[in-house]
């Protein structure tokens, strides 16, 4: 009368399956912890110049999330400049070398970042894609720039020291002849002379007058 009587189940143990998953799952979130807690940024792109992953540290001036650039292209996230750019040493990087450089990166405050980049194979040993590993240096840079003009400064006030004990010692060596050529020049001129030797003794000491003002200054 078509009436069910009976029925067939049918299960398969996916413990090791479900297993596996929660192990690859463990092992991502222990690499996206490690890698945030040295700074830093891995991500990887792909041979159509595509971000395939990202963990890690991003600037909050970021373009993007690091999250948010998977399946984007490195122009897409970066910029046309910017882009064109990184895209020169990742082409490097696709045809087998290892490239390491420093970029700045745009945002609402531009970043510099140090990058190291290698060839990402596969298990037959083909270049599928590069892997990036990215520092952000700016406050390092920040820091050289700042040392750098305190020290082209600190030599600058060091030239104009030593140029100052030089005029220093220039003024000391000039009073002294200068000095007597006044004393004496107004010793003769209190005696009489004739209006050549006069004119002639009256220009001497102006002329040392004028002297000593200037080596005074």
């Amino acid at each position: 009368n078509g009436l069910v009587v009976a029925g067939i189940f049918i299960g398969r143990d996916v413990t090791a399956e479900r297993t596996q998953a929660e192990r690859l799952a463990e092992s991502e979130r222990n690499l996206r912890l490690i890698v945030r807690s040295v700074n830093e940024t891995v991500f990887t792109v792909d041979r159509d110049l595509r971000f395939s992953s990202a963990y890690g540290q991003w600037s909050a001036d970021a373009p993007v999330s690091p999250a948010a650039i998977v399946g984007r292209t490195i122009r897409d996230v970066l910029g046309e400049e910017a882009g064109a750019a990184i895209e020169v040493p990742v082409r490097r990087a696709l045809a087998g070398e290892t490239v390491e450089f420093e970029q700045e990166i745009p945002g609402a405050t531009a970043r510099i970042v140090r990058l190291s980049m290698t060839p990402l194979r596969d298990d037959d040993d083909a270049i599928v894609g590069v892997t990036a590993v990215a520092f952000d240096v700016t406050e390092q840079r920040r820091a050289e720039r700042e040392r750098d003009s305190l020290q082209t400064r600190l030599e600058e006030s060091r030239r104009i020291e030593a140029i100052g004990r030089l005029v220093s010692g220039v003024a000391h060596e000039l009073n002294n002849p200068l000095a007597a050529i006044l004393t004496f020049a107004e010793q003769l001129r209190a005696e009489p002379r004739s209006p050549a030797d006069d004119a002639a003794l009256t220009t001497i000491y102006g002329q040392a007058i004028r002297s000593r003002a200037i080596v005074r200054d």
